[in-house]
């Protein structure tokens, strides 16, 4: 009686089985039967001698069982038991709506960005200098770029559209590209994603914050706030232009991505877009495009131990960087349609 059984240890001996597969090969009839190791054969009723692999605990292993054995390491690990089991674990947590799967990976990559980004900040404020230099801001800039690729990429490979930004969302469906509830659903995604993430970095930073007293400068590691060396009108000025030339040339590479698909590098280019224009104009604004990381950080901050100072700095600055970069993003829009997508 063959043993069928294989043991743990004895799996190395099915990697090269193919040998002895082989039912209908003999033993070269000039090695005298007795001399054959009984190790590798065994005696047949028909007094012919098969190669029979044995393994290392002395178990047979028949040609049916190897036939079944390599059949099975053939199959994919989604037909092992313990696949199973996780593919069933993963089936109660998997959300069937395609919708309802695109918010979450919005939330997911926006909450990311924004929760970096505004760590960086605290890093620099808190360890550095409360006065943000130009070299600081190179090192935000830099920084915050990187982490708006990973947010993106991490939404658009759940099929999101990688916006993290309401005025991107809001440019988007000027041109048709959503509908007035799915612009309006991002709108409130990206502003609980920065809500949340304010939260978070609060709890991380506050024994310092606490150190370093509630005011506008440890405030400034959630909100944007003008360079003290520019009039408000300036200001304004500055967040036309930026945002006018960002909403612009991401969409020409939005409009590129949906015709080659190429998620990675349209990733890239725009982390290098954000990168350049904060460079060259975000300082004097702190890069304040995105309405939702401003606004719904100073909510934040106004129920914690700041209050309602945070919407009076700078002779309450707050409005602009609320409502200018709608304004600029539709001039963008207008702007792109007429110079590059109507020709």
């Amino acid at each position: 009686m063959i043993n069928n059984i294989v043991n743990k240890d004895d799996q190395f001996y099915l990697d090269n089985i193919n040998r002895y597969s082989d039912n209908e090969s003999e033993i070269d009839s000039d090695i005298d039967g007795d001399s054959i190791d009984n190790d590798i054969c065994i005696d047949i009723n028909d007094n012919s001698k098969r190669f029979i692999p044995v393994t290392p605990s002395g178990s047979y292993i028949s040609h049916n069982s190897l036939d079944d054995s390599m059949r099975h390491s053939n199959n994919s690990l989604s037909d092992l038991p313990i696949m199973e089991d996780i593919k069933l674990i993963r089936n109660k947590f998997y959300i069937r709506d395609i919708f309802i799967r695109e918010l979450l990976s919005e939330f997911i990559g926006s909450f990311i960005y924004m929760l970096i980004s505004n760590n960086i900040y605290a890093n620099v404020i808190i360890n550095g200098t409360y006065n943000i230099t130009f070299i600081d801001w190179i090192l935000i800039s830099i920084s915050c770029g990187i982490s708006l690729v990973f947010g993106m990429y991490i939404t658009i490979i759940k099929g999101g559209g990688g916006f993290l930004n309401p005025i991107i969302a809001f440019s988007v469906y000027l041109l048709k590209g959503m509908s007035g509830i799915k612009c309006f659903l991002y709108h409130i995604i990206y502003f609980v994603a920065s809500f949340l993430s304010s939260f978070l970095i609060y709890i991380i930073n506050i024994n310092r914050i606490r150190e370093f007293g509630y005011g506008k400068d440890t405030s400034n590691i959630f909100t944007s706030y003008k360079n003290d060396g520019i009039s408000s009108f300036n200001s304004v000025v500055v967040e036309f232009v930026l945002v006018i030339l960002f909403i612009f040339i991401f969409l020409t590479l939005y409009d590129d991505f949906l015709i080659k698909k190429n998620i990675m590098l349209y990733c890239k280019l725009v982390c290098l877009l954000f990168i350049i224009l904060s460079l060259s104009f975000g300082f004097d604004v702190q890069m304040a495009i995105n309405p939702a990381m401003d606004f719904s950080s100073r909510i934040f901050l106004s129920i914690a131990p700041w209050g309602s100072s945070v919407f009076k700095y700078g002779n309450y600055w707050f409005w602009i960087p609320l409502i200018i970069p709608y304004i600029a993003s539709s001039i963008g829009c207008v702007l792109y349609f007429i110079l590059i997508k109507s020709q």
